[in-house]
């Protein structure tokens, strides 16, 4: 069973106040902090070309109960992580930002001939996405070679 992650961020940003505010690090930094610690908790953890990672928590075949089982028991040791590396803060980056971002890459894959669909921004905000697999190539290498096109 595995799970495939991601994450974006900026470094500081001044708060209200005028003082800065500890924000995430850098998006460029998750999987370099993310698998070492994941890993230090046994968890096989892979870098994904998009920057992300992907995490085998648990074997395929268990019962829907020992999947939740191990679920529950990854997701207390990935909000450890999060935690540890920072990655728990708030990003530098507003969700209007980060949305204007993310239909930047939509527009271009859209634009590779991919006629894929953008979540509103409400979804974006809420974390619901359209399921595009079945519009977007269905080789790895293909699809690695789409968002290199279209990375944000």
């Amino acid at each position: 069973m595995a799970l495939m992650l991601g994450c974006g961020s900026d470094d500081g940003v001044a708060g209200d106040d005028g003082a800065a505010e500890l924000t995430a690090p850098s998006e460029e930094l998750y999987a370099a902090l993310m698998k070492p610690c994941l890993e230090s908790h046994g968890y096989a953890v892979d870098l994904l070309p998009d920057g992300g990672i992907g995490v085998e928590y648990g074997p395929d075949g268990l019962s829907p109960d020992q999947q939740a089982e191990l679920r529950a028991a990854y997701d207390v040791r990935f909000a450890e992580c999060l935690s540890e590396t920072g990655f728990d803060r708030p990003s530098g980056v507003t969700p209007e930002e980060d949305y204007r971002m993310f239909v930047a890459v939509d527009d271009c894959i859209r634009a590779q001939g991919y006629d894929i669909v953008t979540p509103s921004f409400e979804d974006f905000v809420q974390g619901r996405f359209p399921d595009n697999s079945a519009i977007l190539p269905a080789s790895p290498s293909e699809l690695d070679a789409l968002f290199a096109q279209c990375e944000r």
